[in-house]
């Protein structure tokens, strides 16, 4: 019923006025919860330029605010990212629209029960935090927006249907927008909003629901083998994630890396690019992020910008993204 209201009110909005932003603040702020397709919304503003920022980072920012130390916050701090997607930041998008008026709001909704299983499955299974000790962060933002550390389907069936109620009536309609990405919404929607160009690689809305962790990093090496002949190496970014799941003889190459030794993050995206140039000059062939990496993106924007301004995306999932490093006129990205 509320996700049939919300497509309804979402509908009506194609012919909003669009508002100019400027270039040196937040542009986006994703007032959807979590498990409503937040992750493959950021993903998707990270493919489109934006440089991105996600919950574990929105936890640490917000700390003085869920920890309760600073009475009179100001959340005038997101100037050095575009968009802004997650709980706990969601949780907060009144306090946030109030220090970044002009920003486009993006709520992502979901059918209530398949929101429910994902997120009862997440919280209570994949991540449990039964106590502050345990795990600080989590344990008070879940508290924060849902009222519970842990899943109760009755009280957080209650606070998802409230907050995307709340969310449209107080948010103006010409600068919200309703996005179900589960149910197929993409770049149709969200780019005419953002006013910005259709991109050529599909929207990355797979895996909505979350792959568990042996999954993912099957499924990520599955992908990996399909796209890249075993005969090329390629650089891995993956925060070690998959350690002991290549195989023995893998075509890995750390980065940064010398002699074939991993030598430690690059110091800023010049030193990421230099690098990345001098491996494709001695044969490496592709770069391949994995999911717990994707930090690189945004932290290193510049460097990514640079990848998918001169090579083409081979491989762009929710979990894993690849380039060929071989030259490519710009346009010419055709991700599966």
């Amino acid at each position: 019923m509320l996700v049939s209201a919300l497509r309804q009110f979402s509908n009506k909005q194609e012919n909003k006025t669009r508002f100019e932003l400027g270039n040196n603040h937040m542009k986006i702020l994703g007032v959807g919860l979590n498990k409503t397709g937040t992750t493959s919304l950021q993903h998707a503003c990270r493919i489109l330029g934006f440089k991105t920022e996600g919950s574990s980072w929105g936890s640490e920012r917000l700390a003085d605010v869920l920890d309760g130390s600073n009475s009179d916050p100001d959340f005038r701090r997101y100037d050095d990212v575009d968009a802004v997607f997650d709980t706990p930041t969601a949780y907060f998008y009144a306090e946030i629209l109030a220090a970044y008026p002009n920003c486009k709001c993006i709520l992502t909704i979901r059918n209530e029960d398949n929101w429910w299983t994902s997120i009862e499955k997440h919280f209570n299974e994949r991540t449990p935090v039964t106590s502050l000790a345990q795990d600080p962060h989590r344990w008070r933002w879940r508290t924060y927006v849902y009222g519970s550390s842990t899943a109760h389907e009755f009280l957080y069936r209650k606070k998802y249907r409230e907050h995307n109620e709340r969310v449209v009536r107080s948010i103006p309609s010409q600068q919200l927008l309703i996005m179900d990405i589960a149910n197929g919404d993409g770049w149709a929607k969200l780019c005419p909003f953002l006013g910005v160009a259709i991109p050529v690689s599909p929207f990355p809305h797979q895996n909505v629901a979350a792959l568990d962790t042996a999954t993912a990093r099957r499924q990520t090496t599955d992908e990996v083998n399909r796209v890249i002949p075993r005969t090329q190496k390629f650089i891995l970014i993956d925060d070690g994630w998959l350690a002991g799941h290549l195989p023995q003889n893998t075509r890995t190459i750390p980065f940064l890396e010398r002699n074939g030794q991993y030598w430690g993050k690059p110091e800023d995206d010049d030193e990421a690019i230099r690098e990345l140039e001098r491996l494709r000059r001695k044969g490496v062939c592709y770069i391949v992020f994995a999911e717990p990496a994707f930090w690189w993106l945004d932290h290193y924007a510049e460097f990514y910008k640079h990848l998918r301004a001169n090579y083409q995306c081979v491989l762009n999932r929710d979990y894993v993204i690849a380039f060929a490093l071989s030259s490519s006129p710009p346009g010419t990205d055709h991700a599966e």
